[in-house]
């Protein structure tokens, strides 16, 4: 992200925790504090092919990939929306070839639904991350 796109990013999330109790939390190294990425819910994007949902995201830093920072995050994330928030269903999306992404999901315990994916609407058609992907995880699922 440009700096611009990171601020825009940060106060997009400062807005959902006064309008909604929810954004995307710092994450940060226990070791010494470095910021890390963050990780959150939000309201989920209107215009997609969803209806309304609740969106769970993450954005790391590349030094703190492949080292569980986002499994771990999404899944305290999770649990807060379940039983803070009570949201019976959370969902995550990502671009089918997002692999990585798609990976976390599955570590945090959410599961693929076909059924959801959809074209990302402001995307050329040979666009290859195009197609997304839609991932669910449903409170009853984590008791």
């Amino acid at each position: 992200m440009t700096r611009d796109e990171a601020l825009s990013y940060m106060r997009r999330s400062e807005l959902s925790f006064e309008a909604a109790g929810m954004g995307r939390f710092a994450i940060e190294a226990k070791a010494d504090g470095a910021f890390l990425g963050a990780c959150g819910l939000m309201p989920g994007r209107r215009g997609l092919p969803l209806g309304a949902f609740i969106d769970i995201g993450w954005r790391l830093t590349r030094a703190a990939w492949g080292q569980g920072y986002a499994s771990e995050a999404a899944r305290a994330v999770a649990r807060d929306g379940f039983e803070r928030l009570g949201f019976p269903e959370i969902t995550a999306i990502t671009m089918a070839i997002n692999a990585r992404s798609r990976a976390v999901m599955t570590r945090a315990g959410f599961v693929h639904d076909p059924a959801r994916d959809f074209d990302w609407p402001e995307s050329p058609p040979d666009d290859p991350g195009r197609p997304c992907v839609a991932y669910v995880r449903r409170r009853e699922d984590s008791e």
